[in-house]
C-alpha cells in the first residue's frame, strides 16, 4: 500500500485508507514539522494529499465516510501556536471546518456511531 505513515484509518466505502505523514505520539509533544494527511488504495498506487500545510494527525473517517476529523496544529499563525484543535474535513477535501477553539489542546477525535457528532 505504502511504505510510510501512522494512523492509518479506513474509509467504509471502499478500499481505502488515510493517514497522516508524521507521528507525534501524544498531545504532550511539540510538533516542528508538518504532516498532511493522504489517502491510498489499498491496491497500492501513488498516495493523495488531503490536508496539507498545518501539522495534521490522527485521521478519522466518519462512519457514513462523508468526513474526516482530525488534531492540528496551525504553526502558521502566532495565536494557534502549539495548541492542537480539531478540525473536520469532506472526505473528497475542500476546506477545513474547525470544531473546536479553546486553549486546551484537543487531540484523538472519536466519532459518534451514528456519525452525527463526535467526541473529542
Amino acid at each position: 500500500m505504502t511504505d510510510h505513515g501512522f494512523y492509518p484509518a479506513w474509509f467504509s466505502d471502499g478500499p481505502r485508507i488515510i493517514f497522516s505523514t508524521d507521528g507525534t505520539p501524544g498531545p504532550e509533544s511539540i510538533a516542528n514539522v508538518r504532516s498532511a494527511l493522504l489517502t491510498v488504495d489499498v491496491s497500492g498506487g501513488e498516495p493523495a494529499t488531503l490536508v496539507s500545510g498545518y501539522y495534521a494527525a490522527q485521521p478519522r473517517v466518519s462512519p457514513h465516510g462523508q468526513r474526516v476529523a482530525f488534531w492540528a496544529l496551525r504553526n502558521d499563525q502566532s495565536t494557534d501556536r502549539y495548541n492542537r484543535d480539531i478540525w473536520t474535513v469532506d472526505a473528497r477535501g475542500g476546506s477545513f471546518v474547525r470544531a473546536t477553539d479553546h486553549a486546551a489542546n484537543d487531540w484523538n477525535p472519536v466519532w459518534s456511531p451514528d456519525g452525527r457528532g463526535s467526541t473529542f
